[in-house]
Order: structure tokens, then sequence, then C-alpha cells
């Protein structure tokens, strides 16, 4: 802020800087991309609350930081998945004549365009 008498410019933060928790604008980004939004559906959202909003710039940002985060974390999702459903098989006996596990894996694509789903069959896990 800045004092319109002596022009003193004083710096106010809106959350702490050292918080190890997501910042404002990374939750609003995530929020935005979980419904599958944008810059202009997040600006048009703010605008509609009287909210100021990130610049375009620092959403970019925002969302190349987030989709890292949920590369990483869909990863390890289905690398834990595959592991269970391995184990699974074997349980069960679906292995093949040199013992190899026998996997159906379903894949769903996120998009406009995306089929809902794809099923493929593995013979090796």
């Amino acid at each position: 802020m800045k004092c319109l008498m002596c022009g003193y410019i004083k710096v106010f933060w809106t959350e702490n800087p050292q918080s190890p928790t997501m910042t404002g604008n990374t939750r609003a980004g995530t929020g935005i991309m979980s419904i599958g939004g944008g810059f202009l559906n997040m600006e048009e959202f703010f605008s509609a609350l009287n909210i100021p909003s990130m610049s375009e710039k620092t959403f970019i940002k925002e969302q190349e930081k987030i989709s890292e985060a949920w590369e990483v974390t869909a990863l390890k999702e289905m690398e834990s998945a595959v592991s269970e459903e391995r184990s699974l098989a074997i349980h069960r006996g679906d292995v093949d004549s040199e013992g190899i596990p026998l996997l159906t894996v379903v894949l769903m694509e996120v998009g406009p365009n995306a089929p809902t789903r794809l099923t493929m069959h593995l013979y090796e896990a």
C-alpha cells in the first residue's frame, strides 16, 4: 500500500510466504482446473465475486506446477494399483503357463474429445 500523503510504501502479505501449505493462487488454480476451466473461466468467476484475479502469466505458472504435481500423484497411484492387481491376479490364479499375472487395465481419459473408457488386456505384469 502507498500513503497518498507521504508516498511511503508498505507491503502487506495476504498469506504467510513461508507457509508450507498451498498459496491462494495455487488453490484457485487447482479449483478451476479441477472443473476443467482455464484462466478466462477463473477471471470471469472472480469478477462476478468482485475479487481481483491473478494475471494470466501467474495462472500459467501455477497451472504448470499443478499439472506436474497431478502427474506425479497419478503415476504413484497407477503404480500402486498395478502392484495390487498383480498380487490379486496371482492369488486368484489368473496367470499364464509361465506364471505371469494376466491383468485387465481400464484407462480413463479426461477431455472434451476423449472416449469415456478404453480397456486393454495386458499379458505381462
